[in-house]
């Protein structure tokens, strides 16, 4: 029990800098006079499709220990100081690994934690709580430390993370690293879970840096943290209030909520009109769309139980991964893009409505 309580703060700390780092480099980026608002995320995305290849095929990644990862990272971080340019391509290169390093941790843990829980839905919603509360604290921190402009706290929270993680992850066990290459993959089922998954994920990160983008062109950067921090705090609330109800879980309450919400919000958005409201509407609809991929997410892995459920995460992050390259690749097309996400999850929606039996 003490280990897994060990892996469930390991698995905070790594998502809370992994949500700093997001902000911050946003952030950054956008101050730097990048254009394309959403190059952040077309990164993380190519980071996990090749992961996610890596799983399926070589299993290389899968081979290391995390605490070996962890080593590098401080070495990394090293160079990182030494270099310390202030040029678009350096930030560029440099979320490029920390966003390998912190996806390929968290997948470790995730897993190990899914592992521990029998309750698959239990599991997910603990470390949906964990991940939306470090995540919120992680957005903010990393927002305020752009706009104090002084990269030498950022570097500093990034180092004492790193040591943190060198610390804990030497003395854990790691079943899933033991055993996950002898393991022969399975014919996937329900793979309509991609589809339904890509889509809310991509809805809850697609529109932050378009949302802090909007509060910039109003002059409010100073409230840029917004869009970061307040999706978490709902996420949080409904977590909690979903433990204490379950009806509210296991009823069509979101589901039927949901439409009317991203309506109001689309709306809003193409007058670009009360960005404050915009990000209340948009908070509600990541803690729904968070939910709601709860749900999907569980009722893919019952279905799949014979199947690793390394591998099978890490698919679940691919297709994440590649609705979130498609729609960052296309920035330059903002108006076009919300209109195709609203329509998209109005589908999803619809679809979990007609099947409600598989998702309750």
């Amino acid at each position: 029990m003490d280990e897994t309580k060990n892996k469930y703060i390991l698995y905070f700390i790594n998502v809370f800098i992994s949500g700093l780092v997001y902000s911050f480099m946003t952030s950054k980026l956008l101050s730097l006079g990048v254009h394309n608002s959403l190059i952040i995320i077309l990164i993380a995305s190519v980071v996990d499709l090749v992961i996610t290849y890596d799983t399926k095929k070589s299993h290389h990644f899968e081979q290391i220990s995390p605490y070996i990862y962890s080593l590098i990272s401080l070495l990394v971080f090293l160079m990182i100081s030494l270099i310390n340019s202030t040029a678009q391509w350096f930030y560029l290169i440099v979320y490029s690994y920390l966003s390998f390093f912190f996806s390929i941790v968290t997948l470790f843990l995730q897993t190990e934690i899914l592992d521990y829980e029998q309750n698959v839905k239990l599991g997910f919603l603990n470390m949906q709580f964990m991940r939306s509360a470090s995540k919120m604290i992680g957005f903010l921190l990393g927002i305020l430390l752009e706009i104090l402009s002084n990269d030498i706290y950022f570097l500093s929270i990034l180092f004492l993370c790193f040591l943190a993680n060198t610390i804990g992850l030497k003395n854990l066990n790691w079943s899933s690293h033991k055993k996950i290459e002898k393991k022969v993959q399975l014919l996937i089922k329900e793979k309509k879970a991609y589809i339904l998954l890509g889509v809310f994920s991509t809805a809850t990160v697609l529109w932050i840096p378009l949302l802090t983008g909007s509060f910039n062109l109003h002059g409010l950067r100073t409230f840029s943290w917004i869009p970061f921090v307040l999706p978490g705090i709902f996420s949080m609330g409904l977590i909690h209030l979903q433990k204490k109800y379950r009806f509210l879980i296991d009823s069509l309450f979101m589901e039927y909520s949901y439409i009317p919400l991203i309506i109001c919000f689309f709306v809003l958005r193409m007058s670009n009109n009360f960005v404050i409201l915009q990000s209340i509407l948009f908070s509600i609809i990541t803690a729904f769309s968070l939910s709601l991929s709860i749900k999907v997410r569980k009722y893919f892995l019952v279905v799949n139980d014979k199947n690793n459920n390394l591998y099978l995460l890490q698919t679940l992050s691919m297709s994440s991964s590649v609705f979130s390259l498609v729609f960052s690749m296309l920035g330059g097309y903002r108006n076009y893009l919300e209109s195709i996400l609203l329509i998209m999850c109005i589908f999803n929606i619809i679809y979990m409505i007609i099947k409600k039996e598989n998702y309750q």
